[in-house]
């Protein structure tokens, strides 16, 4: 079967030249009119999300010096590394404030909108936790820019496998050092 042109169009939907070409036209602009709305709509989504969010962090940075701490850096990038499969891979972090405030150094990670702000959403307490894992410091602190309230966060940790066969080994080490010890008593 030979592909089809306009004329073949024409003939299988009863309609002429005259009517196929404008329908065929308005199709093709409505589907670039839909493409060029849908992309200035996330455009003006960005904007308006990243002006917020510039907003949140003045708001914060003036929160922060009220109440005495010392703004050591802001958007401050550190690029740690991870070993995948022996490989080292590196990888950018970037944290909106680290501040110091009675001899203690944080990091503040500055968040707005309803669920963003909640230590309890997954996505905001994975970031919070690389933060205290990376940037050394004594605290991590999250700060809801749209109630004005900076939270102190601490996480409960547990070893990870590598310390876990660290205190196996030691507690083997022990162990021997005991037996043996027990095993020489008798010749004193």
């Amino acid at each position: 079967m030979l592909p089809l042109n306009m004329s073949d169009l024409a003939n299988i939907t009863g309609l002429g030249f005259h009517v196929l070409i404008p329908v065929v036209l308005l199709l093709v602009a409505g589907a670039g009119s839909y493409r060029f709305i849908a992309r200035t709509a996330k455009a003006w989504r960005l904007k308006r999300r990243f002006k917020r969010g510039a907003q949140g962090e003045l708001s914060a940075s003036k929160y922060l010096v009220k109440h005495g701490f010392e703004i050591l850096g802001a958007q401050t990038d550190i690029k740690p590394k991870i070993w995948v499969d022996g490989e080292e891979v590196t990888f950018n972090i970037r944290a909106d404030f680290l501040v110091s405030k009675n001899g203690r150094n944080g990091v503040v990670e500055v968040k707005t909108g309803s669920s963003a702000p909640n230590p309890k959403n997954s996505a905001t307490r994975r970031q919070i936790l690389e933060y205290s894992c990376y940037y050394g410091v004594d605290d991590v602190y999250l700060f809801d820019a749209e109630k004005m309230k900076l939270m102190e966060i601490k996480f409960e940790v547990r070893g990870s496998g590598s310390h876990k066969n660290n205190n196996f080994a030691l507690g083997v080490l022990a162990g021997s050092v005991i037996t043996f010890s027990m095993n020489l008593l008798p010749l004193f």
